[in-house]
């Protein structure tokens, strides 16, 4: 459904502003050259050429890049609570928590993601080259990776992830660097004045600043300026029909969905009502949706924290203000069905510098708010689906609702007697880090705001261009690249008394039967088409003609639920900001003075690439998905991915473990290539058509005291501790139907008899 916001139109209207002492421009009203606070009185009416809102990474880099090239610029701080007392943060996700970053390949086993490294350039590849230059690592490269790193001190995955604070301090140096760059702080829009129908000529804040701008560039997680301005969007998800896409609308399961369940779990209680954490009946009857529709509804949130188990620099999980036992009983039981299910304090915890991890949601009941309904129940009314259009207010109690839920789930993993003892003694070692987010406890500020609001311009970004379209060279209309596989969260929990009825409709999980009641999520999908590197196309940034002349959009870009699902990265937000800054700049100084569609795509194409960002796919760029050093690799079901399995038959794999397509003649007993050195499985019995081909119906034992699992999807030559499970002799596991399915932290079996 497409919306247009109400705006300010017509005459020009002022507002008189009374000046701020000093005292107040420490707090909320400060200013700063070069991202450096200032205590001068507040100037009611300063201009800029460019007016960047919203601070986050991609904000931040627009703002650096438009200053660089000439412009005056005002970066907006606006974010609540980063942007506010105590913290005066910049940097949004990528310094708030996300030191693990979502990028073209993902392989704890591979030093350097060398597919990003050939795809980003300009202020981003400027940006991780200095974060790695802290660990030591130099000249990252697409050929060779980076070089001297220490491994001490850094990881992996150089040099894409880095600790939070590190990130924090080279984009402030970025910023304090340059000159032109003025940072405001606690900078919440509440009014948009216009020239006429479609020239921004200021933007009010929340505290009656005015900020006079040129061009004006929305880089806000929500989309607020644009709203404001009285530009289309949209909220939610289209039907698949609405621009001919596979994956959008109300979702089948379909084996599509990793973060759901794998087994019944009870969603009623003993009065026979749903469990808080899922929606009641009633509620899913009017909201759940019939799959192939469109809807209003977001991807849940949550906090990216950055976590420890070196006891130096550990600190509790604390327990939450607000606490309810019983907003966690659908969590416990899953934890006592399979406690190998319930990892903490996630199987998507992985590693970044100085003996760090990046927690992340993972599997059916975790950090991820789904909406439903919980023992206080405001918070039905509090979760993403409220968020996008929500007053700041309402969003500050969304924020609380989340940190008290996040929390929650881990101090009922660490403390609560209904968790089995081998759970909560795994939970032990985890802290929070000591020395990360200090003003904030080691909590972090930034609320994972996955999606919100997306402009809807003359041309909508979908499926289509992100897969077909990467076969495309578009020439100067080019921003940038992406590279993400498609990529969305959960949206709701429902109960289900049989898999036959609404709001089901043929769902559930892999034991399930037409008795017996379980739990659902909807909505989670990734990697279901596989990823592909596409160029981001100038239209993504513009609003229509009509409606705001001077305004370049960054992360709310025009595109569909599915598109937008696919570059919703940072890193891709960091190409795109660097590209609007340049744009922007140049529409300052062009003849119109400020309309960004006066500007020669052929004169922004050359300034992006004298600023060197990388504007078309490189002849020779390493593949998408997880590299294959050795062989041993297949595809996996549904996800166009390699695990480290057993070797593709035919052509579905490359040398490169590219997969094109599922593996059609892999048996059943090929994936029993998991098993380590000097131990094995023997296979007890098969029924059905293998594991690849969804029937299912497969038993091993252990007939060894060596005998693996390997964690995830990461491809290992040596495992690791933490990447592997040794399988006592004798044990017996049973492989899901699904090849894809993430069971007990570890692909393909479950762990059913003499493990705990």
């Amino acid at each position: 459904m497409d919306r247009k916001a109400v705006s300010l139109m017509g005459a020009i209207v002022v507002i008189a502003v009374v000046a701020q002492t000093s005292a107040v421009n420490e707090g909320h009203t400060r200013g700063s050259a070069g991202g450096q606070p200032d205590n001068t009185p507040w100037d009611n009416t300063p201009s800029f050429d460019v007016v960047v809102y919203g601070a986050n990474a991609g904000g931040a880099l627009a703002s650096v890049a438009a200053a660089r090239a000439g412009a005056t610029t005002a970066l907006l701080c606006q974010a609540w609570p980063d942007c506010f007392a105590p913290s005066h943060r910049i940097g949004g996700l990528t310094t708030g928590g996300l030191g693990t970053t979502d990028s073209c390949r993902q392989s704890a086993d591979e030093p350097f993601d060398l597919c990003q490294l050939a795809i980003t350039g300009g202020l981003a590849e400027e940006f991780y080259s200095r974060s790695a230059a802290h660990y030591g690592c130099t000249n990252c490269t697409a050929s060779v990776g980076c070089q001297g790193c220490n491994w001490t001190l850094a990881n992996r995955q150089m040099p894409y992830n880095v600790e939070p604070s590190v990130a924090l301090s080279v984009l402030e140096t970025m910023v304090a660097e340059t000159r032109l760059l003025t940072v405001f702080y606690e900078a919440e829009v509440t009014e948009v004045v216009k020239d006429g129908a479609a020239r921004i000529t200021s933007l009010i804040t929340n505290d009656g600043r005015t900020f006079n701008g040129t061009v004006y560039i929305d880089a806000s997680y929500e989309g607020d300026l644009l709203a404001r301005a009285g530009v289309d969007f949209t909220v939610g998800r289209e039907a698949p029909s609405q621009y001919n896409e596979t994956l959008n609308g109300r979702l089948r399961g379909d084996g599509r969905n990793d973060n759901n369940f794998k087994f019944a779990v009870d969603p009623f209680d003993a009065a026979g009502d749903t469990l808080p954490g899922i929606m009641s009946e009633s509620d899913a009857a009017a909201s759940a949706g019939v799959p192939g529709e469109g809807d209003t509804h977001v991807q849940a949130y949550n906090f990216r924290l950055c976590v420890t188990k070196n006891a130096t620099n550990r600190l509790p999980f604390p327990k939450p203000d607000e606490y309810h036992a019983a907003d966690f009983e659908l969590l416990s039981r899953m934890c006592t069905a399979r406690p190998g299910y319930c990892t903490a304090p996630s199987c998507n915890t992985a590693p970044i510098p100085n003996f760090k991890y990046d927690n992340n949601n993972c599997g059916p009941v975790s950090t991820d708010l789904i909406t439903a309904d919980y023992t206080n129940a405001s918070w039905r009314n509090l979760t993403s689906w409220r968020y996008p259009e929500a007053d700041y207010a309402t969003r500050r109690e969304i924020w609380n609702v989340h940190r008290r839920y996040a929390q929650g789930v881990l101090w009922t993993l660490a403390h609560d007697t209904r968790i089995p003892a081998t759970v909560r003694a795994e939970m032990a070692p985890w802290g929070l880090c000591r020395d990360e987010f200090t003003e904030t406890g080691g909590w972090p500020p930034t609320l994972y705001v996955r999606e919100a609001r997306r402009m809807v311009g003359e041309r909508v970004l979908s499926e289509s261009d992100v897969r077909v379209g990467a076969n495309v060279d578009i020439g100067v209309a080019s921003l940038g690249l992406a590279a993400h596989a498609e990529d969305s969260h959960n949206n709701q929990r429902f109960a289900c008394r049989s898999s036959d009825t609404p709001p089901c409709y043929g769902d559930g999980p892999g034991n399930h039967n037409t008795t017996t009641p379980f739990a659902w999520n909807e909505g989670d999908f990734h990697s279901v088409l596989g990823g592909h590197i596409y160029q981001l196309p100038t239209y993504l940034a513009l609003p229509k003609r009509s409606q705001a002349s001077n305004l370049l959009v960054l992360v709310a870009g025009s595109s569909s639920h599915i598109a937008f699902s696919t570059f919703r990265m940072e890193p891709a937000f960091m190409v795109l900001g660097h590209s609007l800054g340049v744009w922007a700049a140049l529409a300052v100084h062009a003849a119109s003075a400020g309309l960004v569609r006066d500007v020669p795509l052929a004169d922004l194409h050359a300034a992006l690439v004298a600023g060197g960002q990388v504007l078309k796919t490189p002849a020779h760029v390493p593949p998408v998905g997880p590299p294959s050093p050795t062989t041993g690799y297949s595809c996996s079901r549904g996800f166009n991915r390699c695990l480290a399995v057993s070797k593709c038959s035919g052509t579905a794999c490359d040398n490169n473990a590219t997969c094109h397509g599922q593996c059609p003649t892999m048996g059943a007993a090929q994936w029993l290539a998991l098993s380590g050195p000097n131990g094995g499985f023997a296979l007890l019995n098969q029924t059905g058509g293998g594991v690849d081909s969804g029937v299912g119906g497969l038993a091993v034992k252990a007939i060894s005291s060596k005998s693996y699992l390997k964690k995830n999807e990461e491809n290992s030559g040596t495992l690791l501790p933490s990447e592997k499970k040794l399988i006592p002799d004798g044990t017996t596991l049973a492989i899901e139907e699904h090849a894809v399915s993430l069971i007990d932290g570890y692909w393909l079996v479950t762990l059913v008899a003499g493990v705990e």
